[in-house]
């Protein structure tokens, strides 16, 4: 069985850069543009870029959740003024949005077409992602208490790099 299969959609969001993926009749993975030719789509698998990948597939709502825990530790711990406390929740909202929106486009991708999963990620990636990432970062610049801004930072990077296609890495 195709691995493309055995994954379903999943891969065609985040390996989208050969094109969807149809299944011949004989049961092969072939793409749109060649039908003789099974595609690699999962050809990375051992390479550093889909590792990092998968490793920020699967820990973003992990270090989404260590963010919002080490800001409430952080918050009452130390004095300081709003705008630096503000600065990270505002920095950990985007992230979580951001997760939320990546995560809401997985699941969305296994109700409609390649297609439509495709246009939706490519939207929400290009015009919603970029800025709440931007956001996060500068919530982890301005903000209080090293530990919180630094977890902000690498949640923020996690979350974006979820919406990287795998052709790029």
């Amino acid at each position: 069985m195709c691995k493309s299969r055995m994954l379903g959609r999943l891969v065609l969001l985040s390996a989208n850069h050969a094109g969807p993926v149809r299944h011949s009749t004989s049961g092969r993975c072939v793409s749109r543009s060649s039908t003789a030719t099974p595609t690699r789509h999962l050809h990375l698998e051992s390479s550093r870029g889909m590792e990092l990948l998968s490793w920020a597939f699967i820990g973003t709502p992990f270090l989404v959740g260590a963010t919002w825990w080490k800001w409430l530790e952080t918050r009452r711990q130390q004095p300081s003024p709003p705008s630096r406390v503000a600065a990270v929740l505002v920095g950990a909202i985007a992230a979580t949005v951001n997760a939320a929106l990546f995560y809401g486009c997985v699941v969305y991708a296994w109700k409609v077409t390649p297609e439509a999963a495709s246009e939706l990620r490519n939207t929400l990636g290009n015009f919603v992602a970029i800025p709440l990432f931007f956001l996060a970062l500068a919530g982890a610049v301005l903000g209080q208490g090293r530990a919180a801004r630094i977890l902000l930072a690498v949640t923020a990077l996690a979350g974006m790099l979820n919406w990287i296609p795998v052709g790029v890495l």
